[in-house]
């Protein structure tokens, strides 16, 4: 005998458990965005130049460090490393403490982690760093090439501005620049040389980089290659313009394109809709149109008939079959001999001892079966045929454990079930067959429908998607064209009248009022009709309130205590049903292009 006792630390455990688990949850989920970025750029007479990053990062939940990498092995050097926020200076003392700055070096990057203790707030972190190489001086002219933003970032970067101040007071003419990476990147030259860039959001991944011709001598203390570069440049710039340019006209022309076709279907969805819906009213009184039972349904407290429970659960659910039906269906098997239904106590050997666990079995009675299998409709002698005599094998046995092993071959055999249970529910005449093809047709007409509007609506806008929706509701609709037969209706109210009773009887007052039969009856049918697991828990209750639990003579029991009957007889409902349901499957200003500029690193929070 099991005895399980259960007390408030016992109950409030799981509690416990669940609710440190959500905080812990809540604590732990962090995210963090990159607001505004300005990058100040100061050209140097020798080539190298001053760069000033101020990036915002706003904080949902806490953080501690930002970095910033910087390639190593690129044509350009990055050195002399200032962090800080307004007015205060971070300490370059190689620790980790908030307040500090430290550089690491990795394999093929060089790793700036500004350190400080943030929660749930907007932070702006100024850095600034001098780069050797993002401009080469050459016969005709130097020119720089820099990524101002690299594609390493992880996270998009909103309202970029940048300016690019060079080495000395130049001319207008003296200055040529490109902005590469967006085409929506908004570029101007100012006076004195100055270049300055705005751009609203760069998606992350994406680069942003300038590139711009100065005189030679604007560089006089770098050195010059004897090639010239000017010429290259124009042409290769000329080039990725005129490509942003045909772009730009492209995309006019295609938003011009659309706003025509926008308009067409703004004008088509209510005619559209209209036609639509006169079309499935035509469908629905022509085919939904259903009769009234000839006499009113009395109130049932008994079986309606003897119809089996498999094809009583066909009816009640609309033609369908579910896994309910087969439980009902091997229940009512075992109620009549042809099985048995066990639970049975195995052990096995751990390195603890000996385990013992308690094993659900359905087994065969062979000698019942050949008396008696001739008189079996075709879904319940086909039930026995590939269950206990095919999956099962000689013994005969089959187990919940061996269903868990074999579900490939549990959802074959019921999916071939289902269809020879539909078969014989159909020779009832209790579904109306012309509602049934037009059910089919709404299906068909809604569903082909929906993706035809879905796709004008990609189309022609999104007012294409009202009609869409209407085809969505007639799908849902079309369910409500099939219908049953008069003689349906009537046979449908009686088990529906059964199951109201069925959900409020109180067995542990009633039970002397049953007797066996009707007990067995009623337990078989209750999951046929759907009822869970609580409503065979009321009639364990009952039996065992009464003393009557051997009615159930068809479930031997491993342990036959009062005490535990209710319990172990409703394990064995809930167990095979959540087994076999599970089984059968039944459950449940810039150009694109460019790329060539120095990499200047990604970076990110932690």
């Amino acid at each position: 005998m099991n005895i399980y006792h259960s007390g408030i630390s016992g109950m409030m455990r799981p509690a416990l458990i669940i609710l440190l688990s959500l905080i812990s949850t809540i604590a732990l989920s962090r995210d963090y965005s990159m607001g505004k970025l300005h990058v100040n750029i100061e050209l140097l007479k020798d080539g190298s130049m001053w760069v000033t990053e101020h990036r915002s990062f706003t904080f949902e939940g806490r953080y501690s460090q930002i970095y910033r990498t910087f390639p190593v092995q690129d044509r350009a050097v990055f050195s002399d490393f200032t962090v800080f926020e307004g007015d205060t200076y971070y300490r370059d003392d190689g620790s980790e403490a908030p307040g500090s700055f430290r550089l690491v070096k990795k394999p093929n990057e060089l790793e700036l982690q500004v350190n400080f203790d943030a929660r749930d707030t907007t932070r702006v972190f100024g850095i600034r760093f001098r780069v050797h190489g993002a401009v080469n001086r050459h016969e005709d002219a130097s020119l720089l090439y820099y990524q101002i933003i690299s594609d390493e970032w992880t996270k998009p970067i909103h309202q970029i501005s940048a300016i690019i101040t060079p080495p000395i007071e130049m001319k207008d003419e003296e200055v040529l620049h490109w902005v590469h990476g967006s085409p929506d990147a908004i570029s101007t030259r100012e006076a004195g040389g100055v270049i300055s860039l705005e751009h609203q959001r760069l998606p992350a991944g994406r680069y942003l980089e300038i590139r711009a011709l100065y005189p030679r001598d604007a560089f006089p203390g770098l050195e010059m290659t004897e090639t010239p570069i000017r010429e290259a440049v124009l042409e290769e710039t000329a080039a990725l313009a005129d490509e942003a340019n045909r772009m730009r006209q492209l995309a006019i022309e295609r938003q011009q394109k659309r706003a025509d076709r926008e308009a067409v279907g703004r004008r088509l969805v209510i005619p559209v809709s209209l036609i639509y819906l006169l079309i499935w009213i035509s469908l629905f009184r022509r085919y939904g149109k259903r009769v009234k039972p000839s006499k009113k349904t009395e109130g049932f407290s008994r079986l309606p008939d003897k119809e089996k429970p498999a094809i009583v659960h066909y009816l009640t659910k609309g033609s369908h079959v579910t896994g309910d039906a087969m439980i009902a269906t091997l229940f009512h098997l075992a109620y009549r001999r042809f099985l048995e239904i066990r639970e049975e106590e195995t052990s096995r050997l751990t390195l603890l001892g000996k385990k013992k666990k308690k094993e659900i079995a359905f087994v065969l009675n062979r000698p019942h079966w050949e008396k008696e299998k001739d008189m079996l409709p075709a879904y319940e002698h086909f039930m026995i045929d590939e269950l206990f005599l095919k999956i099962a094998g000689k013994e005969g046995r089959l187990s919940l454990r061996d269903m868990k092993k074999k579900p490939n071959m549990m959802r074959k055999f019921f999916t071939s079930w289902k269809k020879k249970v539909s078969k014989e529910g159909k020779t009832k005449g209790w579904f109306d067959k012309e509602s049934e093809t037009g059910r089919n047709i709404g299906l068909a007409i809604g569903i082909s429908s929906m993706l035809a509007f879905i796709a004008l609506a990609i189309y022609m806008g999104p007012f294409m998607l009202i009609v869409a929706g209407l085809a969505f509701v007639s799908i849902i609709a079309a369910f409500f064209i099939f219908h049953r037969t008069a003689s349906g209706e009537i046979a449908y109210q009686q088990w529906q009248s059964l199951k109201k009773h069925l959900k409020k009887i109180d067995f542990s007052a009633e039970i002397e009022n049953l007797n066996q039969e009707t007990v067995n009856e009623f337990l078989i049918y209750g999951m046929a009709l759907g009822l869970g697991p609580k409503y065979f828990k009321r009639i364990a209750e009952g039996l065992e309130t009464s003393g009557h639990t051997a009615w159930i003579y068809w479930i031997i029991l491993h342990n036959n205590s009062m005490s535990s009957f209710s319990k172990t007889i409703n394990e064995v409902i809930t167990t095979t049903s959540s087994t076999m349901s599970s089984a059968a499957g039944a459950g449940g200003g810039g150009t694109m292009g460019g790329g060539g500029g120095v990499a200047s690193g990604g970076g990110g929070a932690r």
